[in-house]
């Protein structure tokens, strides 16, 4: 059995980091505007049960029906245009997992958020990743500047990086420079009088709001961006792997609960749907939905056994918390004394 390992990643340096999150935000349009080739796909009307599925969907300028258009007004995308491969490929895969036909657009809902949380994942990682590292060079120069003020340092020599600043302006409006350039001052004068300003540094107009921030960080660390995880990447597997597998367990067990009342009836259909829908083909179902909308790979040689481990190791926080509370729900009906009872969710029961 294959075990559930995610390919690592290379490291990207700025500029492929740069070109990635450009080829994957513009891979976003793919699913939003109109071809001869695509097959249309009206999103249906939000509810309880389905509302968590649209979570990541694209806010960009649209036209008054909800279709995209350049010319249009920021708001919310009601038309989307899934090329007819990956329109085709996530028909099939409902299909295989016998999954109700009713359920089918709210599924493609969830592609969709899938598939846009994979294309903006990037830039999302990189602007924290890039906003820390400018914090933590933020805070270090505090520091530094502090340890000069109280003279606990004696600067020796000095090497800054400088651009000359040119005529005229750019196409955005701002001041042009020139190349970069190095100058070191190593002379006992040059430093101290540079020591000097350093020392001055709280008359900086910027030094309040970078001390509050250091404060901040200082009594907070740093804030939880990812929510425990690696990156926006992951965070978003786990997101959608809880929603969608809470969707599942809400919509494909209904038809028990209208047995409720008749128990030799509804035990029948409690055993065919768990193993219609085992919680086994629901984790392969998930990730295998996820693979196809570019949130998860894998590697080549992974089975549906490394997928389905992926899948549970994500949902185990879930299904720990959710037995607990059907649990802690039960005993408190046992020990009621007054006649009123807690009522489990009927999906908590899957």
């Amino acid at each position: 059995m294959a075990k559930a390992t995610p390919p690592r990643k290379k490291k990207l340096n700025q500029a492929e980091t740069e070109k990635k999150i450009q080829t994957d935000l513009l891979k976003r349009y793919t699913h939003i505007i109109p071809r001869e080739d695509a097959i249309e796909f009206v999103l249906p009307e939000q509810n309880p049960l389905n509302r968590s599925l649209f979570h990541e969907l694209p806010l960009v300028n649209v036209t008054p029906e909800g279709k995209f258009s350049p010319e249009g007004t920021y708001g919310e995308l009601l038309y989307f245009y899934f090329p007819k491969s990956k329109y085709n490929s996530l028909t099939a895969l409902l299909e295989k997992y016998q999954i109700p036909e009713e359920m089918h657009n709210d599924l493609r809902v969830a592609y969709l958020s899938m598939f846009s949380s994979h294309c903006t994942a990037a830039s999302s990682t990189n602007t924290y990743e890039e906003l820390e590292r400018n914090q933590k060079e933020l805070f270090a120069a505090i520091d530094f500047l502090e340890s000069c003020a109280e003279k606990r340092i004696l600067i020796r020599g000095v090497s800054l990086e400088f651009k000359d600043r040119l005529e005229g302006k750019n196409e955005k409006g701002q001041p042009n420079f020139g190349t970069l350039k190095s100058r070191k001052f190593k002379g006992h004068l040059a430093a101290q009088l540079i020591e000097g300003a350093l020392q001055n540094y709280k008359a900086c107009k910027t030094y309040e709001v970078a001390q509050r921030l250091y404060d901040s960080h200082k009594e907070y660390g740093k804030p939880d961006m990812f929510f425990g995880h690696k990156n926006l990447e992951k965070a978003s597997q786990s997101y959608f792997a809880k929603v969608t597998f809470k969707y599942l367990k809400n919509r494909l067990f209904n038809s028990a609960f209208h047995l409720w009342g008749k128990p030799v009836e509804y035990e029948a259909e409690i055993v065919k749907l768990r193993k219609l829908y085992s919680r086994r083909k629901m984790f392969l179902f998930i990730g295998e939905m996820m693979i196809l909308s570019e949130l998860l790979e894998m590697k080549k040689d992974d089975d549906d056994e490394a997928i389905i481990e992926l899948i549970e190791k994500k949902l185990t926080p879930l299904i720990r918390a959710t037995k607990k509370k059907v649990e802690g729900i039960e005993e408190r009906n046992e020990k009621s004394t007054d006649g009123s009872y807690e009522i489990t969710m009927f999906g908590d029961l899957f």
